[in-house]
């Protein structure tokens, strides 16, 4: 690592009161103070960026790098003067159950990580050694960082882009919107009075709480929907027992090896007979999740808050309480606890109510630490565990140690053009894979996981609305759909995407987020490029690019995005059309008769413009395999023979595609190597 980079990460992780300025090329518009200068303010004002990316959450920072590197001019805009949303916010770890490359600005952020403990502790170091992946079948372990160096590291990629513009301390407070397309946005200023009218050919909405599209006028849920409105088995109010392993066993196809995911040791048990499905308007449980440390050079004790209520600690006082992070970088780790209940007024509160919900959730995280430490209620044992935790003194510095965001695990979710729902990660019927999407730009990898919404109980029961459905859940396909408003086009949302309350517990994780944001500056270069609005773009071009930059789009547990072989693109982005009825993509085994039938059937009808991927992975399971084998000559005259292929060039294109690919004519097939030659010819590719 350079000197120069090894200086910006010690100078960020040890700000003090006033913010950093991000070095590199990036713009930074703010003064000292948190407010934009005038002047600055004007010349904002006066250009029409392609982009506007409103907040800079992991996600939102994904999008802007990727729209910058693909030559658009970015703006993004972020509330609090730190970027990175919760990565810069105490979580200190990336939830990814699945270890492969899948995105490449996620990817990056993580090599930068590591990067950084390497350079700085060494290869054998403590450090190094906790904060990367552990074995799969290990403890669970997953990439882990301290919020400064994550913060540093997103800042440091921000920086490196000469097309961002980074303009802190605004947030969203008006639109003007004609029609579909939304023209301009109006940010007011967290610390100053006053407002700034940007203007943009496309927006994304990369917030927590769906603050854009709210203004914009695009439909929105918050809260449960009815166990009957998407048939969804867990939806509505409902009741479980959360049990726990000792050791990580579910699902059981990880933990044999046939799913290539990182088993967890929670899962829900049945649901009670009172989970009577009812939807509503509540949501999951959040937290802050607090740095702490225990060098004691490094850890400040809290203070009592001024709203301190003793009598709310003793009533729920619990040896299970805060829950205490697993890893331990430089003595710190994260200590947490949820307060359900009261954060239901949040998503649709104005700033002045959520900043008191924030408060009420900071004085009730502080007050518990203070509580375990200092009361003579608590057992000796346990407050001598308390005592050894405090404040890490080196994290937050510029804002009492205490994270910058509350930890908004759901808020609104965008009504969109397709809602992900339950089923969507599930296994589907009829294949062994979820949902086959013909426009998936993404993929889960974590299992449904929602916290409880209020503390209500039945005998026997976890908290009601606890749900981990670790043993259910699949890896899936994320629709490019979902993140399409229904009546805006200029507009995409990459956060709040369109899904049910149930399976918002598989999509809420940072490193979908990232994936997705990635997936959309590529949507938003597109568009650009083509003179059209974001809606309204080729899914099938936008996957092609995709996946020829090495973004997964379907998951296989086989092979990653960084595998260098000429078919990965083509297997990917054939996944989301039909071609594979399980996670299992065999890239070298040899081409079945059986299975070379089914994928010329399926490629005449993408030739024809028949968009079925589901219908497809039904077919394929369903079809009887036959023991021989098909050649390169034999597979590309059924090619050749089937409707949809140019009859007068098609079979020419065929054996030139095969001549460039080197395939020996009378030498069995592989599977990669037929869906390669098929992806060439369905992309015009000669």
């Amino acid at each position: 690592m350079s000197e120069s980079r090894r200086v910006f990460l010690k100078q960020v992780s040890m700000a003090a009161a006033a913010p950093i300025v991000a070095t590199g090329s990036a713009s930074s518009f703010f003064a000292a103070s948190g407010t934009v200068a005038p002047d600055d303010a004007a010349r904002i004002a006066a250009i029409e960026y392609d982009l506007a990316v409103i907040d800079a959450t992991p996600g939102g920072i994904s999008s802007a790098i990727r729209a910058a590197r693909e030559g658009l001019n970015v703006l993004l805009v972020n509330r609090t003067m730190h970027l990175g949303g919760l990565i810069s916010g105490g979580i200190g770890v990336l939830d990814a159950l699945y270890d492969g490359k899948r995105s490449p600005i996620l990817d990056e952020f993580q090599q930068r990580v590591l990067d950084f403990y390497r350079a700085k502790y060494g290869e054998n170091s403590p450090q190094y050694n906790t904060v990367r992946p552990g074995p799969r079948l290990g403890p669970g372990s997953r990439l882990s960082f301290e919020s400064s160096v994550g913060e540093a590291v997103l800042n440091e990629m921000v920086a490196a882009e000469k097309g961002i513009t980074v303009l802190k301390g605004c947030y969203p407070t008006g639109v003007e919107r004609v029609g579909r397309i939304l023209r301009t946005v109006t940010l007011g200023q967290e610390a100053a009075p006053g407002s700034i009218k940007i203007t943009a050919k496309i927006f994304i909405d990369a917030t927590y709480s769906a603050d854009l599209a709210a203004l914009a006028r695009v439909p929105y849920r918050i809260g449960r929907e009815d166990r009957n409105e998407f048939n969804e088995p867990h939806a509505g109010r409902i009741f479980t027992y959360q049990i726990k392993a000792k050791e990580a066993r579910y699902p059981q196809a990880a933990v044999i090896g046939d799913l290539n995911i990182r088993p967890v040791n929670v899962v829900s048990s049945e649901t009670f007979a009172s989970s009577t499905g009812a939807g509503d308007n509540k949501i999951g449980a959040w937290n802050y999740r607090l740095c702490v440390s225990c060098d004691p050079n490094n850890r400040r004790y809290p203070e009592k808050p001024a709203n301190y209520n003793r009598q709310e600690f003793v009533d729920t006082y619990s040896d299970d309480f805060p829950r205490i992070g697993s890893h331990l970088i430089n003595q710190k780790t994260t200590w947490w606890e949820n307060l359900p209940a009261e954060n239901w007024a949040y998503p649709d509160g104005d700033w002045p109510t959520r900043h008191k919900i924030e408060a009420r959730y900071r004085d009730f995280a502080l007050g518990r630490m203070y509580f375990l430490q200092n009361d003579p209620s608590v057992p000796a044992a346990r407050q001598k565990q308390a005592l050894q935790w405090g404040l890490a003194k080196d994290e937050f510095v510029d804002h009492d140690n205490i994270p910058y965001e509350i930890y908004v695990r759901e808020s609104r979710r965008i009504v969109g053009r397709y809602v992900f729902t339950e089923h969507d990660a599930s296994l589907a019927r009829g294949y062994d894979r979820t949902p086959v999407h013909d426009d998936s730009i993404a993929i889960t990898d974590w299992y449904i996981d929602l916290q409880q919404v209020s503390r209500e109980r039945q005998p026997g029961s976890s908290d009601e609305g606890l749900l981990s459905l670790s043993e259910l859940t699949r890896p899936s396909q994320i629709p490019y759909r979902s993140i399409l408003p229904q009546d805006l086009d200029n507009l995409l949302v990459t956060v709040c995407i369109s899904t049910t309350h149930v399976a918002w517990g598989a999509v809420r994780f940072e490193p979908l987020w990232m994936q997705i944001g990635e997936a959309a500056g590529f949507a938003a270069a597109i568009a650009r490029r083509r003179g059209l609005d974001p809606a309204l773009i080729s899914s099938t071009e936008l996957q092609r690019t995709l996946v020829e930059h090495r973004l997964m789009v379907s998951f296989f547990n086989d092979f990653d995005m960084a595998t260098d072989s000429p078919w990965v693109p083509a297997v990917n982005y054939l996944a989301t059309k039909g071609f594979f009825d399980s996670y299992n993509a065999r890239p070298n085994d040899p081409l079945l008769l059986s299975t070379a039938e089914q994928w010329v059937k399926s490629a005449s009808e993408i030739l024809l413009g028949v968009s079925d991927g589901d219908k497809r992975a039904r077919r394929l399971a369903q079809s009887r395999n036959t023991s021989g084998f098909a050649t390169a000559n034999t597979f590309g005259s059924m090619l050749a023979k089937s409707d949809g292929l140019d009859k007068a060039k098609g079979a020419g294109a065929i054996w030139a595609v095969m001549s460039r690919q080197k395939l020996a004519r009378n030498g069995v097939l592989k599977r990669g190597d037929a869906c390669h030659l098929v992806y060439r010819l369905i992309s015009g590719v000669g």
